[in-house]
């Protein structure tokens, strides 16, 4: 009597028997297509098993195109590259450092006024002054303008004078006026904005608190007057509805904006003429809470 290994000895053989001697549909045809063209099945699947395979990085690493939408994709972005690199190219000298404008005396934004006398390098102007910045790409606009600012950066820290970097970069940007056209709820204004808050170059912070504090401060400040600017925007977008009239003070502004965010949910109880007739809305904390951070 065969046990269980013996059963399954013979049941390998005899699959092994099967398939040597009775072959799909599937090879045989492909056995006769292959002979059709002269290619020898035989001979070419004995170079198949000895073909070694190499692996490449594209075999590791799969490519990130999976579909011709996503090859169309990667095309695109490969062109936007190589223009911006072709862009980056033709910027061949950083623009000249004119500290103050001759014609007005006002210092431009980002721009620091000039520190001591020094010489000129040079009074002719530069192949970067020779194209108006208006006409100039967007790239190369951005360049320019921080351009100036890093040359000004460079200077205070030879010399060795305070210099704030991220307000010098947040009006630098400010001054190209990109900000109209984009819809994005965050962009570099608001960024070098939160840069500005965390570093303190805002206000005047206290010297003696350490930097993980200056930090906290500053992060929290800037979400104070992100919370700000958000009741104003609002109010202003909703005039009619937000109903505040010639009082300025910040209580009435937090009613203003509670009218438009909770105008769905009935009379407020600050706007509620009787109490009894209709219990109104209470909005006690969302009052103490956006006055506070209003105040603070």
């Amino acid at each position: 009597m065969r046990n269980l290994d013996q059963l399954e000895a013979l049941s390998k053989k005899l699959k092994a028997k099967t398939l040597r001697t009775e072959a799909p549909s599937q090879s045989i045809a492909a056995t006769r297509l292959l002979a059709r063209e002269g290619i020898n099945a035989e001979q070419l699947a004995r170079d198949l098993k000895s073909f070694e395979l190499k692996t490449t990085f594209e075999d590791v690493f799969p490519a990130e195109a999976t579909s011709v939408e996503e090859y169309l994709q990667q095309e695109d972005w490969q062109k936007e590259k190589r223009d911006f690199l072709q862009s980056l190219s033709r910027i061949s000298t950083l623009p000249r450092t004119n500290m103050i404008d001759t014609s007005t005396g006002a210092t431009h934004p980002g721009q620091m006024v000039s520190i001591a006398s020094s010489p000129q390098r040079s009074s002719g102007p530069s192949s970067m002054d020779l194209v108006p910045l208006a006409n100039k790409p967007i790239i190369e606009k951005k360049a320019s303008v921080y351009a100036v600012v890093v040359k000004n950066l460079n200077n205070a820290r030879e010399r060795g004078l305070p210099f704030k970097p991220a307000t010098a970069f947040k009006g630098a940007y400010e001054s190209l006026g990109l900000e109209g056209s984009s819809g994005k709820s965050v962009n570099l204004q608001k960024i070098w904005h939160l840069i500005q808050m965390l570093m303190g170059e805002d206000s005047t912070v206290q010297q003696n608190v350490s930097k993980k504090m200056s930090l906290v401060i500053g992060a929290r400040r800037h979400l104070e007057w992100g919370h700000e600017k958000y009741i104003m925007d609002t109010i202003q977008s909703h005039p009619a509805q937000a109903a505040l009239g010639g009082v300025v003070g910040n209580l009435e502004r937090v009613r203003a904006f509670l009218r438009i965010r909770l105008r769905d949910y009935g009379v407020l109880d600050f706007d509620a003429g009787d109490a009894r007739r209709q219990p109104p809305v209470d909005t006690t904390w969302q009052q103490v809470l956006d006055t506070s951070i209003c105040i603070l």
